[in-house]
């Protein structure tokens, strides 16, 4: 008998989740998941269907409207963005990625102020969350109060030191103040979080490229052209720096590849005629071979 019941039990379990999975009586947290999913794939209107049905099963689910939120803030439907945050911190005044979502929103549409002042209202709830810091930062440092934005990415580094993008931003200002040695150190740090961060490679590049330390920065450059063949400005700046070098081949055979992206482009062309002009018998090749100018 007991094997039989058992068999029975089975059975009913079966079917159970048959008509489940047929008649839609998933949780809440199943369709935030299917959401999640769709939203990972690209899908926006399937994920916001998901994230609306677990609303739906659950009215006071705060992640389902924080991430349908950020699903219509991609859309471009901002105002259905705002309103899904807003639901939430209404459920949960002291949520702070609520405040984070809000905060980065506001900086996407412009309204810096109000986005200033929802960061603020962040770190008064967290103190300790580090990225709010970082936000401010990328404002004062938009705004041009360079001085400032320094402040909020030091605390923002002090709070959490594996944030990459902080580095990278900090990086950024001590080069726009010629301070090249100091900007290096946060690149380096920024890859070394982050070993595929092309653009933190590409200025560091940059900065070894005004210390002169050309070895360096044609360092950098190969490694962005190793991670994307075609990072067209990694071509364009190690070219540059074989120019400085008086590496003329080398030059020219970097621009030519910039032209694989830009065709056409006058300037890239001028460079190859004065190489050309200045011995480089690549340069001169490519020019003949694709009737840039006339063979003598």
């Amino acid at each position: 008998m007991l094997k039989i019941a058992s068999r029975y039990i089975i059975v009913i379990l079966v079917i159970s989740s048959i008509i489940a999975s047929t008649y839609g009586c998933f949780s809440a947290e199943s369709y935030y998941d299917k959401g999640l999913v769709a939203y990972q794939n690209g899908d926006l209107e399937k994920a916001i269907s998901n994230f609306s049905k677990a609303i739906d099963k659950d009215p006071l689910y705060v992640l389902a409207y924080l991430e349908r939120g950020t699903a219509f803030a991609d859309k471009g439907e901002t105002q259905k963005a705002f309103l899904d945050i807003d639901k939430a911190i209404e459920i949960s005044p002291t949520y702070p990625d609520a405040y984070y979502d809000k905060a980065v929103l506001y900086h996407r549409e412009g309204d810096l102020t109000k986005s200033k002042e929802m960061y603020e209202q962040l770190i008064k709830i967290d103190p300790e969350f580090a990225i709010a810091y970082y936000g401010l930062g990328n404002i004062y440092n938009a705004e041009g109060d360079k001085e400032t934005a320094l402040n909020y990415y030091d605390k923002s580094i002090a709070k959490d030191p594996e944030i990459a993008n902080t580095y990278n931003n900090r990086g950024l200002i001590f080069f726009e103040r010629l301070n090249y040695t100091k900007a290096i150190e946060d690149f380096a740090k920024a890859v070394e979080l982050e070993p595929h961060y092309l653009v933190a490679y590409y200025n560091k590049g940059l900065a070894y490229l005004a210390l002169k330390d050309y070895n360096m920065a044609i360092t950098d450059f190969t490694t962005i052209i190793g991670f994307d063949p075609q990072y067209v400005r990694a071509y364009y700046s190690r070219a540059t720096v074989y120019e400085l070098k008086g590496e003329l081949d080398k030059a020219a055979n970097d621009y030519m590849s910039c032209l694989d992206f830009v065709q056409g482009d006058q300037h890239i062309i001028d460079k190859l005629i004065n190489m050309s002009d200045n011995g480089s018998v690549i340069a001169e090749k490519y020019l003949i071979d694709t009737g840039l100018i006339k063979k003598n």
